[in-house]
C-alpha cells in the first residue's frame, strides 16, 4: 500500500497564473525542461517512480537525458509539539505528555534547510492538529491491535518497530535506529485504544 497525494490547478487558479512573475516561471522551467545553453525549454522530462532507488527520475524520451529529484530528501528544523487527542474521543484519565517545557531547547536547536531566502509568511500560536484516516476495522482487528499494543499488560507501553522478527525463540533482535515508543493512554477491547507515540528517528547533530 502506497499513499499518494494528487492536486489539481482550479480555473480561479489558472486566472490568477497571469498575475505571477516571469522569474518564477523560469524557475519552475529549469525543473521540467532538458537544461541547454540557449535556455529553449523545449524538451520536457517524464517524471517517474524508481522502486529500486526510491528516487523521482526525471527523464527525457527525445534526448535520453536524465536526473533524479532531491525532492525525498527532507530537510529537518528543530520543534517541540505535544500529543493531543480530543476529549470527547478519551474515555479515561490519564493525560497526554506536555512537552510545553522543551520548548526553549528546540529554539536553540539547528536547522539544515539549505535554502538561503528561507521566509516566515505564517506564524501560528497554540495550534492544534488532527490528523484523521479512515481505517475499515472491525472488532475483531481492534481487540487484536490493543492486545499487541500492550493494552492489557500491567505496563501499558514499550518500543516498537516494522521489523518482523524471524527468530522469536531468540534472546536477541537487532533492529536499526527508529524505535517508536508507544504508550496506551485508554482503550475499550472492542471500540478503540488511545495512545500516543514518540518517533526516535536518528537526526543529524543538533535538531531537536
Amino acid at each position: 500500500y502506497k499513499p499518494m497525494t494528487a492536486y489539481q490547478v482550479s480555473l480561479q487558479g489558472l486566472k490568477m497564473m497571469k498575475n505571477v512573475p516571469k522569474a518564477l516561471f523560469d524557475e519552475l522551467k529549469a525543473v521540467v525542461y532538458v537544461p541547454d545553453k540557449d535556455n529553449t525549454y523545449t524538451d520536457m522530462v517524464q517524471i517517474s517512480w524508481e522502486d529500486e532507488k526510491e528516487l523521482f527520475a526525471l527523464r527525457s524520451a527525445k534526448s535520453g537525458y536524465l536526473r533524479y529529484s532531491t525532492i525525498t530528501e527532507i530537510e529537518d528544523v528543530s520543534y517541540v509539539c505535544s500529543p493531543y487527542i480530543p476529549h470527547f474521543l478519551r474515555r479515561g484519565q490519564e493525560p497526554t505528555t506536555n512537552n510545553r517545557g522543551r520548548a526553549e531547547e528546540a529554539f536553540a536547536g539547528m536547522t539544515n534547510i539549505r535554502d538561503g531566502d528561507l521566509m516566515e509568511a505564517v506564524v501560528l500560536g497554540d495550534v492544534r492538529l488532527i490528523l484523521a484516516e479512515w481505517v475499515p476495522f472491525g472488532e475483531n482487528s481492534i481487540s487484536a491491535m490493543s492486545i499487541n499494543l500492550g493494552a492489557l499488560d500491567r505496563c501499558r507501553s514499550g518500543m516498537f518497530t516494522a521489523m518482523v522478527d524471524k527468530e522469536p525463540s531468540a534472546t536477541i533482535l537487532n533492529v536499526p535506529p527508529g524505535l517508536t515508543h508507544v504508550r496506551v493512554l485508554d482503550y475499550d477491547l472492542l471500540h478503540h485504544v488511545n495512545v500516543e507515540a514518540e518517533i526516535n528517528y536518528p537526526e543529524d547533530d543538533g535538531i531537536v
